[in-house]
């Protein structure tokens, strides 16, 4: 049974910047067991002209904290759900 930890990460809002993870991810490597699955996924992939968090800088960012997996969905249309919900299993 291993625990799974993933933060929602809004790209297109302006004050949301892949940075304000530091905090969550101490919390999670804190706390969670060493097994655990950490992912972190980019939402409003539809509304990419307002895009405040750059998809390079969010994988380097996910890659250097050691976290298991990026993905980024749009829960408007669809996109990156499954993908998403499958790499939870």
């Amino acid at each position: 049974n291993t625990a799974t930890f993933r933060n929602l990460c809004d790209i297109a809002q302006p004050h949301h910047k892949i940075e304000c993870l530091d905090m969550w991810l101490d919390e999670v490597i804190q706390f969670a067991p060493p097994d655990a699955v950490i992912m972190i996924v980019g939402n409003k992939t539809d509304l990419e002209e307002q895009r405040t968090v750059n998809k390079h800088d969010a994988i380097t960012f996910s890659s250097l904290r050691n976290v298991d997996t990026y993905v980024e969905t749009s829960a408007m249309d669809g996109s990156g759900v499954n993908k998403a919900f499958a790499m939870l299993l």
